[in-house]
């Protein structure tokens, strides 16, 4: 399987998943530098650090553990980087980087705007009725559904100028204008995305029990009860104890030289699609009818109902389903919730 990093842990997962081999690969050394640290963690610390680390993101022993346990097996672009960056365990490892700056913002607007009480009854609610209860209960969305339109339109474009400007996307959220601007081909503001993104995640998850990257994004952890899979005892111990974190291959390159280096069965694209113009999109597409095995499958999301490039796969010699499209504003197309399609092509 081939696949792009971002956090790392889809990787991690695959290896749970029963895939031979998993290639990922990022030209971001902050990506690539986390999961080295993850994949290292796994092989020489036992569970207890490694639910410190990456499941409450602080770890009062950092600096020592990692230049005793982890430093000497990991590579020197890795150990540079954190050397560097060893405070994120004593702050919080989830509020660094563009998107963790952004839940530290958005936690103290929550605390200004006196929504976070709102925020802590969802997160208690033991069921999905008594979350959407909570959400439905906040003055700020009485207001967004019942004043007048003028007033909604004028918060609409604060907010997105606020929040949905194309600095903040990119180096908050890591999406390019290129991608915003396929929003904006399917003639949806960005404001309208992003309610359409939250409202779908309350009321087709429980957020505390079922929805991990959300939990992480508004508590700065994750929980016993909502984490990723390998931060799971028993998936540890098969990580660790049954050598399966040995399949991950971590590779710092860009996405189409890795894809040319051999023949996969799985593919991986995310959105990157998106950020790409049509020329580099064909190119991937070309590698892709090359590198991909017959009967193999490759699946991406995108921020566009019906995205150019598909075609261009097609062309390539696969099969083409769109699986899902997100045009109800209530429904959830996975927990992220926040791509308008996802989509499937199978080598012919």
């Amino acid at each position: 399987m081939l696949t792009l990093t971002s956090g790392g842990c889809n990787s991690i997962f695959k290896c749970l998943d029963g895939v031979k081999a998993v290639y990922s690969v990022d030209c971001n050394p902050a990506q690539n530098s986390l999961l080295e640290l993850k994949r290292t963690a796994i092989r020489r610390l036992p569970y207890e650090d490694v639910w410190l680390l990456f499941g409450e993101g602080r770890h009062p022993n950092f600096p020592s553990l990692f230049e005793s346990e982890l430093a000497p097996w990991m590579s020197q672009k890795a150990i540079k980087f954190w050397r560097s960056h060893s405070y994120y365990f004593k702050t919080g490892l989830y509020y660094h980087g563009g998107m963790g700056k952004v839940v530290a913002a958005m936690q103290v607007l929550f605390r200004l705007f006196l929504i976070a009480p709102t925020v802590d009854k969802m997160l208690a609610a033991k069921t999905i009725e008594e979350q959407v209860k909570a959400f439905d209960a906040c003055w700020l969305t009485k207001v967004f559904r019942h004043a007048p339109t003028a007033i909604v339109s004028l918060l609409s474009n604060i907010v997105a100028l606020l929040l949905f400007n194309r600095v903040t996307l990119w180096f908050g959220g890591g999406i390019p204008a290129r991608q915003a601007d396929l929003i904006h081909l399917d003639d949806v503001h960005l404001s309208d995305y992003a309610a359409r993104t939250f409202v779908g995640v309350v009321k087709g998850s429980l957020i505390a029990k079922d929805n991990y990257f959300y939990l992480n994004c508004l508590t700065g952890r994750f929980s016993p009860e909502c984490c990723p899979d390998y931060l799971r005892r028993e998936n540890f111990k098969r990580l660790k104890d049954g050598k399966l974190i040995d399949r991950l291959h971590i590779v710092d390159d860009f996405f189409l030289p890795t894809l040319k280096q051999r023949v996969y069965s799985r593919v991986v694209l995310m959105d990157h699609l998106d950020w790409l113009s049509d020329q580099d999109a064909k190119a991937v597409a070309i590698a892709l009818g090359q590198h991909v095995a017959k009967g193999g499958r490759v699946i991406w999301r995108s921020a566009a109902y019906q995205p150019k490039y598909a075609r261009f796969i097609e062309n390539s010699g696969f099969t083409v389903t769109r699986l899902q499209c997100h045009t109800d504003e209530h429904a959830m197309l996975d927990f992220v919730n926040m791509y308008a399609s996802f989509w499937l092509a199978v080598r012919n």
